[in-house]
């Protein structure tokens, strides 16, 4: 717990009290370098996940299963391979252009990819290593998929909606139903201003 304690306060300051020197110590350096690969991965993991979604909101908005069928260049059909689908740095050593046909790529998928890795790594800053974190994730990847489709195709799919329900359920485990009702009446507030307020 200590030790938790200790890392996430490298997290938040930056600095931590190492071998008994001010500033960061020889404890605080080895710490610095493990929260730097813990964003490095958060970031990757995002980075993945925001290339599953790009897939997932462009094969829902069609009308297609995101489950089965491979990823293939929209211009000309042609299968990707694995070294086509590495996110960021596929799109950066083509250039932005297809393997096979040289059309152009979309700038969409850098973008959601780095945007995914971004909000990855800001739900890690701001929970540190917790199960929030993981939480934070899902609704991150949830809101995200959202306003891909939106932008896709103007439509919210009921599945995604109810799929929000685990974050919901996950964080009334983790806090329970105090949590959840704090939040609620936190909220009711600023939503009963906005609703008085002249149009």
């Amino acid at each position: 717990m200590n030790l938790l304690k200790k890392a996430n306060g490298v997290l938040r300051t930056g600095s931590v009290r190492g071998d008994g020197c001010t500033g960061i110590g020889r404890g605080g350096r080895r710490m610095a370098g493990i929260w730097f690969l813990l964003y490095l991965y958060s970031f990757l993991i995002g980075c993945c996940v925001g290339s599953f979604l790009n897939v997932a909101a462009l094969r829902a908005a069609a009308g297609e299963s995101f489950v089965r069928g491979r990823s293939h260049c929209p211009s000309c059909g042609e299968t990707l391979r694995v070294w086509d689908l590495v996110p960021l740095f596929s799109y950066l050593f083509l250039r932005g252009r297809c393997r096979y046909c040289h059309a152009k790529i979309s700038m969409r998928y850098p973008l959601t990819e780095a945007a995914a890795g971004g909000l990855y790594v800001l739900c890690l800053w701001r929970y540190g290593l917790t199960l929030q974190t993981m939480n934070a994730w899902l609704v991150a990847s949830l809101l995200l998929c959202v306003f891909l489709i939106d932008m896709q195709a103007m439509i919210i799919p009921n599945g995604l909606v109810l799929a929000f329900l685990a974050p919901i359920l996950f964080d009334l485990a983790l806090t329970g139903f105090s949590g959840i009702l704090g939040r609620v009446i936190g909220f009711l507030p600023s939503a009963c201003r906005c609703s008085s307020s002249p149009a």
